[in-house]
């Protein structure tokens, strides 16, 4: 009765998971497809294409068409004869122009390659929170793996304590162990369930941890799929920690962005230097105009004719084609003053392009050093758990003969179980380490 009311307290804590099991790739495309930082940057791609593509546009000559139409009275000038007038009339004009930018100072070219800089840069922002995204969620999923197996243990180590308890219970009913006994494996039992609901508790903090980053509102059916024999490689830190920085200086995007931007700080000084040189222009006009004051040339006193709109437009016809000098003088230091704000933005984008530099090597630097002596603390910890292990089953059998106290048997146990949790806490910290330093300078992860 006593085991059965236990089993019915574990399945209370650790309910059947529901066939809704995700592996490590399907969470990591889910997360990446609902994150919504993502969605914004690429959007904000999508403004940096447009901004590309206009700079290549810009190269085009412009055109548009006007037309007006006035009613005038008072004093003016008749455009038919050029003489001044008194009285009321109708006219207007239409016509056709366009502009074509023959030099600016070299402004046109360098925004198509300032424009490029940003695009390249903007890319490679995506990738960059493609990563961050990919190590949340692959630390969220093995510390996943890492309670799911700590759990297992915990509610193998509670059935243990149950059935040790309920034998300690028949011992002293033969009088061959005491009541202490008996209320050593009590305590020790209670100890294992409150352990049990901790780790629980824990497990179910880390899915929402897990679902939280994936953007995911599943919970209540969400589980991921328990893989306890993930393999160990620990090829990677074999190799010298000058090959695996230069493999995530050319796989990261870090300094490749920082890059980018210091040559876009470049261009954009560039293109303020070339407002200071003369810019020319050809451009073009082809118009015409109307009066009701117009009389038609070729009317005479033996017949008179209307001039109507048609014939004045056709016989006012006229074209135009000049080239444009602009030369600037003084701007009240303006221009002067941006491009020495460009330099110092010049010397802003160096020192965040060396300040990149340097993180990455630290990041590397850290991330080798740790990926090693997790190696080392697995291979210890493994030691000490087959120490552990061999000497709880020694105590354990020892205990059943009355040879050992419930003290000396609980201990063993508690030591065992720790180093457990140890060896595992220990096994998913190298598989993180590992994985994130192989995903760095390859591009490559996967459980």
């Amino acid at each position: 009765m006593r085991i059965l009311i236990t089993t019915i307290f574990i399945g209370l804590f650790c309910p059947i998971k529901s066939q809704n099991y995700w592996s490590f790739d399907s969470c990591l495309n889910y997360a990446l497809e609902h994150n919504i930082q993502l969605e914004i940057q690429k959007l904000t791609v999508q403004i940096d294409k447009i901004n590309y593509r206009q700079s290549y546009l810009n190269f085009l000559p412009y055109a548009d068409a006007n037309a007006s139409h006035s009613l005038n009275a008072g004093k003016s000038v008749d455009v038919s004869n050029y003489t001044y007038i008194n009285k009321s009339y109708k006219g207007g004009s239409i016509g056709i122009g366009g502009q074509l930018s023959l030099f600016n100072g070299f402004q046109d070219i360098n925004t198509v390659i300032k424009s490029r800089y940003d695009l390249f840069a903007g890319y490679l922002n995506i990738e960059k929170n493609k990563i961050d995204i990919t190590i949340n969620i692959l630390n969220s999923y093995l510390n996943i793996l890492f309670l799911n197996d700590l759990l297992l243990n915990v509610k193998n180590q509670l059935a243990v304590s149950i059935v040790q308890t309920q034998k300690t219970k028949l011992l002293m009913d033969l009088g061959k162990l005491s009541y202490k006994d008996l209320l050593e494996l009590k305590a020790q039992e209670a100890n294992d369930r409150e352990l049990f609901i901790t780790t629980d508790n824990d497990l179910s903090k880390s899915y929402l941890i897990l679902t939280q980053y994936m953007s995911c509102d599943t919970l209540s059916v969400f589980h991921i799929q328990g893989n306890s024999n993930i393999g160990i490689d620990t090829s990677v830190i074999n190799q010298s920690f000058s090959e695996i920085f230069n493999d995530a200086q050319l796989q990261l995007p870090d300094m490749k962005i920082a890059n980018y931007q210091f040559q876009s700080s470049k261009k954009s000084l560039s293109i303020l230097r070339g407002q200071r040189l003369p810019s020319l222009s050809l451009s073009g006009s082809y118009s015409s105009w109307y009066s009701d004051l117009s009389g038609n040339p070729r009317s005479t006193t033996a017949n008179p004719m209307k001039y109507s709109y048609w014939d004045q437009i056709n016989d006012n016809l006229s074209s135009q084609i000049s080239f444009n000098l602009h030369i600037p003088i003084f701007n009240r230091f303006n221009l002067q003053s941006n491009v020495s704000r460009a330099k110092v933005d010049i010397d802003i984008s160096w020192n965040k392009l060396e300040q990149e530099k340097q993180v990455l090597f630290k990041t590397i630097q850290q991330l080798y050093a740790d990926a090693k002596s997790a190696n080392a603390k697995y291979n210890s910890k493994n030691e000490t758990f087959i120490s552990m292990d061999e000497l709880y089953k020694y105590s354990e059998e020892q205990y059943q003969h009355g040879m050992i106290s419930s003290i000396d048997y609980k201990i063993s146990k508690n030591n065992m179980t720790k180093a457990y949790a140890n060896l595992i806490q220990a096994k998913y910290e190298l598989i993180y380490k590992t994985k994130v330093l192989v995903y760095f300078t390859t591009g490559k992860i996967g459980l």
